[in-house]
């Protein structure tokens, strides 16, 4: 039986819809709603915009009213969030969706003509997929720096050799920018108590990672991932990201994140080993390996702490420790209790024998771990 929600839908609703989750966007609204416009679908499939305008102080509201062509096969709506934060954002982008798939796509993510038509098909030929994502590209305001290509999938670039297909098992995720979800799928999970840990951007902060989070939360509660290289999307990158203390910035911030997806790790490599044992919280041995990958490199945590190190990737692989060990000194007591609200949570159920679980060690190659 289909869920009635507030706004008169049912979440089985078959149809796409966009959410563009926007922070003073008025600016990059333009090009980012003139790929959106331009879909190009074969079949008959229903579709909408939503433009959540997240607490702006800007024009986005009537940017996004007044650039959307009066005659197009979608309607667009503004819906305004006053809670600041890219999950609460989303969250509301969610709860007024009309349709079953729910395509998230940043402000600054221009999509491809057949977006809407491939997420519909794909979706809906593949019943076991609760989250699918596709390619992206950099479109940069001014020449990328010589370090550039060493960081580009910390900043949502996909490499090429990626390959397309279900990658629930090969221990990545899909990133937010571009990512559709199944509305009934996450409104179970929620219905079945599932809180996220963690809250996601808000403002200029850059501590990050509530994607990989619903990934882990989904494979958890048995769904698939799918990552499709045709749909693709152009990433606008701005001069100020292309910028080294920036991506510092969002190194320090992802590891910082990190110990949110922690407890989904720990219940993944449960299910991995076959082993029916409860594990216990590990937030010391977390700490001491945090404290122990610093330590076994004092030149690079000098360097880190004392000095720009631009283009030197084994410095932002210290920013991602350093982070990670400050949340940690912070939140002792909720990383344990998040393991144990894990636990208890109904909506999980044990991953399929054979799962790749994630190492209890912090991986080195941060991009993999977080993308």
């Amino acid at each position: 039986m289909d869920t009635i929600l507030p706004n008169g839908s049912s979440t089985r609703d078959e149809g796409v819809s966009i959410v563009i989750c926007c922070h003073n966007s008025a600016a990059r609204l333009p090009e980012t709603l003139k790929h959106v416009a331009a879909q190009e679908i074969s079949t008959k499939i229903r579709w909408e915009v939503l433009v959540i305008d997240n607490a702006s102080a800007d024009h986005t509201a009537e940017t996004a009213a007044a650039l959307w062509p009066q005659v197009t096969a979608a309607p667009l709506r503004v819906i305004s969030e006053p809670q600041l934060g890219l999950s609460f954002a989303r969250q509301r982008g969610l709860a007024e969706a009309r349709y079953e798939f729910v395509s998230f796509i940043d402000d600054d993510n221009w999509i491809c003509e057949r977006w809407v038509e491939l997420v519909y098909n794909l979706m809906k030929s593949h019943p076991e997929v609760g989250i699918c994502g596709g390619s992206s590209e950099a479109v940069c305001e001014i020449p990328p720096p010589a370090w550039w290509d060493q960081c580009s999938m910390m900043l949502a670039i996909s490499p090429p050799d990626w390959q397309g297909g279900d990658i629930t098992e090969t221990g990545r995720t899909i990133w937010g920018a571009g990512m559709t979800v199944r509305k009934s799928a996450i409104l179970t999970l929620q219905q079945q108590g599932f809180q996220p840990l963690l809250t996601g951007r808000k403002g200029s902060s850059l501590v990050a990672c509530e994607d990989i989070e619903l990934c882990l939360a989904f494979r958890l509660a048995g769904w698939r991932l799918w990552y499709a290289p045709e749909l693709r999307l152009k990433h606008y990158m701005p001069a100020g990201r292309l910028n080294w203390r920036y991506v510092r910035r969002l190194y320090r911030g992802a590891g910082t994140s990190s110990i949110g997806c922690d407890p989904y790790h720990v219940f993944l490599n449960q299910a991995s080993r076959g082993t029916g044992r409860t594990p216990e919280p590990t937030w010391l041995r977390q700490l001491a390996w945090a404290i122990k990958g610093l330590l076994r490199q004092p030149v690079l945590l000098a360097r880190a702490i004392c000095s720009n190190a631009e283009g030197r990737p084994e410095v932002l692989q210290t920013d991602v420790v350093i982070g990670r060990l400050l949340a940690l000194l912070k939140s002792r007591q909720a990383y344990v209790r998040s393991i144990e609200q894990l636990r208890q949570a109904r909506w999980r159920q044990a991953a399929r024998p054979g799962q790749q679980g994630v190492e209890d060690e912090i991986p080195m190659n941060v991009e993999e771990n977080t993308r």
